[in-house]
C-alpha cells in the first residue's frame, strides 16, 4: 500500500494468514525515486519469500487498471504515473496496480454475503476519506468493486481549502486530521474529552451522511 512518506507490505498465503507485515519509511515524493525504493523492500521479500506469486499494489487517488498508472492522486501528488512499467523491471514477478481502498472494501464481502446484501458502500476514514461500491455479480458470490472518490465531494459550499484545490471536501471535515483538531477544540471548550469525541464522530456522521 503507498502512503505519502511510507509503505505498508503483507506477505500472506491464499487462506488469508500474514506471513510478513512491515511499515518501511520511503523518503522521497518524485515518483521514479520512490517506486525505486518500493521495488528494493519488494525485491528484499521476494528473496525470502520465493513462493509469492504476485504483487498487488494499493494505491490512493485515481488509477487506470488496465494500464497499470496512477491517473492522478492529491494524496501524494502525483499524476500520470505508470506505476507498473516503472516496477517491471525490477521485481521477479508480476503486479497489479488497483485502488488502495477498493482494495480494502473487498474484505467485507464476507459479512455483505452473510446478510445477503446485493450492494453496498464501502467508507474509509483516515488520514483522507475514500470510498467504493460494491455490487454482487449476478448468480455469483463475488462483488464487483468500484472506486468513489467520496473524499472530494462538496460538503460545505465555500468551506475549508482541500488539498485537491476545490473548498469544503468531505476529507476536511471527516478525514483524521479534521477529527483530532476538532477534538482537541471542543475539549478545550468543554475539558472533556469524552464529551468532545461522541460530538465529533456525531458531527463527521452527519457530513458522511450527506
Amino acid at each position: 500500500i503507498l502512503n505519502e512518506d511510507y509503505i505498508s507490505v503483507a506477505v500472506g498465503d491464499y487462506n488469508g494468514r500474514i506471513l510478513k507485515e512491515d511499515r518501511i519509511s520511503i523518503p522521497e515524493v518524485e515518483p521514479e525515486k520512490y517506486l525505486a525504493l518500493v521495488a528494493s523492500a519488494l525485491k528484499e521479500l521476494e528473496k525470502k519469500y520465493p513462493q509469492i506469486q504476485r504483487w498487488g499494489i494499493g494505491a490512493p487517488g485515481l488509477i487506470d487498471e488496465t494500464e497499470g498508472r496512477i491517473v492522478y492522486t492529491a494524496r501524494l501528488g502525483w499524476r500520470d504515473v505508470e506505476v507498473v512499467s516503472l516496477l517491471r523491471g525490477s521485481l521477479e514477478k508480476p503486479c497489479k496496480l488497483v485502488n488502495r481502498i477498493q482494495a480494502a472494501s473487498l474484505m467485507s464481502t464476507d459479512f455483505l454475503l452473510s446478510k445477503g446484501y446485493k450492494k453496498a458502500l464501502y467508507v474509509h476514514l483516515t488520514t483522507g476519506v475514500g470510498g467504493a461500491s460494491l455490487s454482487l455479480l449476478p448468480g455469483q458470490r463475488h462483488y464487483y468493486t468500484e472506486m468513489r472518490e467520496i473524499g472530494h465531494f462538496c460538503v460545505v459550499e465555500e468551506g475549508r481549502p482541500c488539498s485537491c484545490g476545490n473548498r469544503g471536501c468531505l476529507e476536511q471535515y471527516a478525514g483524521e486530521l479534521a477529527v483530532n483538531e476538532a477534538i482537541y477544540f471542543y475539549n478545550q471548550q468543554a475539558n472533556s474529552t469524552i464529551g468532545a469525541r461522541e460530538k465529533v464522530f456525531g458531527e463527521v456522521g452527519r457530513y458522511v451522511g450527506k
